[in-house]
């Protein structure tokens, strides 16, 4: 059975950045449901990944530009201050040794539920 499990409940203060760690299973498929509470939630997410271990790219700080990147495939609509809503993005074939996180930049306060399986 896969359970999906919480990785981040909070708000992500305007004009700031977190990086949210998800765990990549053997499989390498994951599921991401993001989830934003209010109308005024607003953000840009992206999901990134990297070949690099924890100490040459930890997930908590942005990292050189070659670190980490954006996977241009994988669209994620996240909250633009019109409604409560969410998204949820299906992943596969990620490969062994691949690391991912979520960068999420708040254009506006932003109550997050952020889970993934």
């Amino acid at each position: 059975m896969n359970t999906a499990r919480l990785r981040f409940r909070g708000t992500v203060a305007a004009a700031s950045t977190l990086y949210v760690p998800i765990p990549i299973p053997m499989t390498g498929r994951i599921t991401i449901d993001l989830a934003w509470k209010d109308a005024t939630s607003s953000a840009a997410v992206t999901f990134e990944t990297t070949m690099f271990d924890s100490v040459e790219a930890p997930v908590e700080v942005a990292g050189d530009a070659w670190e980490w990147k954006a996977e241009a495939g994988v669209p994620i609509t996240g909250p633009a201050a019109a409604a409560a809503g969410s998204t949820k993005v299906h992943l596969s074939n990620l490969g062994d040794g691949v690391r991912a996180r979520l960068k999420i930049v708040a254009a506006a306060n932003s109550d997050l539920e952020i889970y993934s399986s």
